[in-house]
């Protein structure tokens, strides 16, 4: 299944409806404005934003009472991969949240994404957005902590340029819109430090220090403390004066002056947490912590949760889950530091293995904060934040009294979902729990107060989440990125968790290019198997038991990381793995068009069909890894005899020839759609009634030619009986104009559109869950899938969906 990777950003519908001509009114800015876009005349708005790709011009509308700059996307009259439009500017935003604007989009469905850049230095800060309706102005927070890194930035002060990017989804145009451009300024105390400068070192952890930062920032503010996010391009001892704690989420570099800065901080009484890489040198010896080996996972669930020792600090949970695959040990230094909590296996088992240590000068983990578990996570951190700021308690209880999203989503409720006994008692539950919280408060026991708090945000969830209604019948897949099911469940525990809860179907994923997690004849079985016998045996036994349809997934030509060394050498050595446009070896990839992979791949499911009573397969990564594969010298070869000539410039002629160029799209596109049909064909003679899916890439036109995916052919020629397109965007917007596009392409055939709550960038958003699966009722697909079945999603979010939305009849 493709990661794809989403940045987050807050967005709110205005849900004002447009009038008969021109756009809906503009609402008023919550925020301070840097530009209201009062430009004399259109040349002038012209020369501000400039245009490239498949941009038109702008130009300048009067909106009720604001100025609406308009982004015309011509993705019918000009080429290129975006429309795209450069602002000069200059803004010092070190003190701000993030950017702030409103943004209008008439017709989403051209469009597969958008994305916001800031330039600094000789790099970018960029972070996805789109609009929750279409038709609708919504309001678009991009904030700081949720930006990746493109290049080598030189802070968060030297920002001289935003580009707004609409990227090609389709052949069609759209206009888009932004007014009230501005920033959100922030007042915090605890400064969550993401390590800009490894992006500038060069370093390849660039991605995993957006990733990590952008976890703790998140869960920060969702637990109310006043937290702020600081490049350390940027962390100045002047900066630091304004906070109290410092927290390093990920931070495999620190500068010297960073260092240095650091230091001085904690010796003026400042208090640091950080995450997985002890603090070095005079920084770790005034908390008191010694670094310790790295130490991977022994074991599959070594480490599963993180529990408090008899030095626990206050208000930490009893048990917060966190699937972590290693640690870098630490230990106290001397008397001034402690253990404060413990990792534990899957069996609840301690470990002997310090997760929490606490000292007078700030509190190390001994991992990173991993998103799973977001309740108890969101309380664990405000706990480790209150051991080194206790008054943070009192902050974070004033800070979301009466503002958490659970208590907002749950005055959305009508009368009639009110009226439900089951409703009215998590609703009851939830208004006494904010009384305790306010008499706790009223009496300075903050603590307690905070707690009860969470307790009332948790029955507002569970009232909002019991309103909800079942539709049947309703196909309600799920799929398994792990061949053993989600961590510290047997495959019968999962399954029977899916039927429970109302889900129809799992997808487990049992075999990859090179491995194979049953007894397979065909390709490599993977070692696993030896000691913890037949994946696919067990998962199936136990859907046949609880009555949940498995239909086994499949990753084409990617090996993924689990063959053997032999197997990928075996590949290479026998010109069976890709090869870059440039050359550059590919090893874990094999070649689409040579005729034995596509026969391994073909024949892999075929056996399993024919060993293993399945009620479906599905295809996934049937397709490129991207434009720049396959070249090596058997696709050179194969396509020559395509053509019937030489190349005469190769790989070059591919891109800049246009005959040759068309030609090779149609190339990939063939050696993709033959595997699709041929296995279509004999699995179907193998197992009768057996169906063939496939999760595809969600913009058809664009990606028949880039990863050479014709899906719509597939559907068209009937080699799918149901197509699932992996529409991972976190927008409302984009995905239901996604989905009312996939249904024209795929025809008769049914789609059940993907939907990535687990790589959202808030992956605990089973409102947004619900609104997703709600949109594929609305445009009547009869069935959705969710990404992915893992440990936290068996924890939260399949029963959470059983309260209501998917409950068994």
């Amino acid at each position: 299944m493709r990661n794809a990777s989403v940045l987050a950003c807050a967005v709110v519908l205005w849900a004002a409806a447009p009038p008969a001509h021109g756009f809906p009114p503009l609402p008023p800015a919550e925020w301070r404005v840097i530009d209201d876009f009062s430009y004399p005349d259109t040349r002038a708005a012209q020369d501000a934003w400039r245009q490239t790709g498949a941009a038109g011009p702008v130009s300048v509308e009067q909106v009720s009472s604001g100025r609406a700059v308009l982004l015309p996307c011509l993705f019918s009259e000009k080429d290129g991969d975006r429309s795209a439009w450069d602002y000069r500017l200059s803004i010092d935003m070190r003190s701000s949240r993030g950017i702030r604007f409103h943004f209008y989009c008439d017709n989403p469905s051209p469009v597969a994404g958008f994305s916001l850049s800031l330039r600094s230095g000789n790099g970018w800060y960029t972070a996805s957005f789109g609009p929750e309706r279409k038709g609708r102005w919504t309001a678009v927070t991009i904030d700081r902590a949720s930006t990746g890194i493109e290049g080598r930035p030189s802070g968060w002060g030297k920002i001289d340029t935003l580009r707004i990017s609409a990227w090609r989804g389709g052949s069609g145009n759209a206009v888009c819109a932004i007014g009230n451009l501005g920033v959100a300024d922030e007042a915090g105390t605890v400064a969550v430090v993401r390590a800009e400068s490894v992006a500038n070192a060069g370093m390849s952890d660039a991605r995993s220090v957006c990733d990590y930062s952008g976890i703790v920032f998140r869960l920060s503010v969702r637990a109310g403390v006043p937290a702020v996010m600081a490049s350390d391009l940027d962390l100045t001892a002047e900066y630091l004066r304004r906070m109290q704690v410092a927290i390093l989420p990920y931070n495999p570099r620190i500068p010297d002056d960073v260092r240095g800065n650091l230091v001085s901080f904690v010796r003026a009484g400042g208090k640091v947490l950080s995450f997985y890489h002890p603090p070095q040198g005079e920084l770790g010896d005034l908390l008191g912590i010694r670094a310790g080996d790295y130490l991977k996972e022994p074991e599959r669930g070594f480490f599963s949760s993180i529990r408090p020792t008899a030095d626990a600090v206050a208000g930490m949970p009893a048990v917060s889950e966190q699937a972590s695959w290693n640690i870098i040990r630490a230990v106290p230094a001397d008397d001034r530091c402690r253990v404060a909590a413990q990792w534990y296996d899957k069996n609840g088992r301690p470990t002997g293995e310090p997760a929490v240590l606490v000292s007078p000068h700030g509190v190390h983990m001994t991992h990173v904060l991993l998103p799973d578990d977001p309740q108890n996570k969101r309380n664990l951190l405000l706990s480790l934040v209150a051991a080194a700021l206790p008054d943070v308690w009192r902050k974070a209880f004033f800070a979301l009294r009466g503002t958490s999203v659970e208590e907002q989503t749950l005055k959305t409720l009508d009368e009639a979902a009110l009226r439900k006994p089951q409703v009215r008692i998590f609703v009851e539950d939830a208004a006494r729990a904010k009384r305790m919280a306010d008499e706790c408060a009223g009496e300075r026991r903050f603590e307690e107060a905070v707690a009860h708090s969470s307790v009332a945000r948790e029955a507002s969830l569970l009232a909002y989440c019991c309103a909800q209604e079942p539709v049947e019948p309703e196909f309600r897949g799920i799929w398994c990125h792990s061949a053993f099911g989600p961590a510290g469940m047997s495959w019968d525990e999962a399954v029977s968790q899916l039927a429970r809860n109302g889900f129809t179907a799992v997808f487990p994923n049992m075999l990859w290019a090179g491995t194979a997690y049953y007894e397979s004849k065909v390709l490599p079985v993977a070692p696993e198997v030896g000691t913890l016998g037949d994946q696919l045996s067990q998962c199936l036994d136990a859907c046949r038991k609880h009555k949940v349809q498995c239909h086994v997934w499949k990753v084409f030509w990617n090996t993924g990381g689990r063959a053997s060394a032999s197997f990928i050498e075996q590949m290479r050595r026998e010109g069976r793995t890709q090869v870059s446009f440039s050359g550059r070896p590919a090893d874990a990839w094999l070649c689409p068009s040579h005729p034995a992979n596509q026969q391994m791949e073909i024949d892999a499911l075929v056996e399993v069909v024919a060993r293993y009573p399945v009620e479906g397969i599905h295809l996934d990564y049937i397709r490129y890894p991207g434009s720049d594969a396959c070249y090596c010298q058997g696709c050179r070869k194969r396509f020559e005899e395509m053509l019937g000539f030489q190349v005469k410039n190769w790989p070059d002629d591919t891109r800049k020839d246009p005959f040759v160029r068309q030609s090779w799209l149609e190339f990939r596109r063939q050696n993709i759609t033959k595997v699709v049909a041929e296995l279509s064909r004999r699995v179907r003679q193998a197992r009768p009634g057996v169906k063939v899916s496939a999760a595809v890439f969600p913009n058809w036109p664009v990606h028949r030619d880039t990863v050479g995916q014709d899906w719509k052919a597939w559907c068209d020629a009937g080699y799918l009986d149901f197509v699932c397109p992996m529409d991972y965007t976190a927008f409302g917007g984009l995905f239901e104009a996604q989905v009312e596009s996939q249904k024209e392409w795929a025809g008769n055939v049914p789609v059940y559109p993907g939907i990535g709550l687990t790589v959202w960038p808030d992956r605990g958003d089973i409102v947004k869950l619900i609104d997703f699966i709600g949109v594929t009722r609305r445009l009547g697909t009869g069935g959705f899938m969710v990404f992915d079945y893992d440990a936290s999603a068996s924890r939260r979010y399949v029963p959470l969906c059983g309260l209501g939305v998917t409950k068994p009849r």
